[in-house]
């Protein structure tokens, strides 16, 4: 209702661009405020959501803890032009293969380049005599 009614008195009824004042809204933190700003035309952003933080952790791009941090270090990594789709190829590998308790190395695309940080390291099978 808050944020409704902010919407209404503060910006017309419309959703604002820029993340600055999609932040300013009551109950949005800097995270969706980065999702939906690149998603509808506004700023540039690199949002950190859970599987954004496990997969930059994982595969080595930061060592950062908080969101801030490794959005960040993820900007500096890519060209903003490349920010949307990064963090889109992070959210869905960390959907689909790099799951937080058991990621499915064997299907991943990056298993030859990728630290594995944090990935317990899997038993071997014993040989059937």
């Amino acid at each position: 209702m808050a944020l409704s009614k902010a919407l209404l008195a503060e910006h017309g009824g419309r959703v604002p661009k820029s993340r600055e004042a999609l932040s300013q809204l009551p109950g949005v933190g800097n995270k969706t405020a980065g999702v939906v700003s690149m998603h509808i035309g506004g700023d540039r952003a690199f949002p950190v959501d859970t599987h954004v933080m496990r997969l930059s952790n994982r595969l080595g791009f930061t060592r950062a803890q908080k969101p801030d941090d490794v959005e960040r270090d993820m900007q500096k990594l890519l060209p903003s032009e490349l920010w949307f789709q990064g963090h889109q190829l992070l959210v869905w590998h960390g959907r689909r293969v790099c799951h937080a308790i058991k990621p499915e190395c064997h299907r991943c695309v990056a298993k030859d380049l990728c630290p594995k940080r944090g990935v317990p390291k899997q038993k071997a099978k014993a040989r059937a005599a």
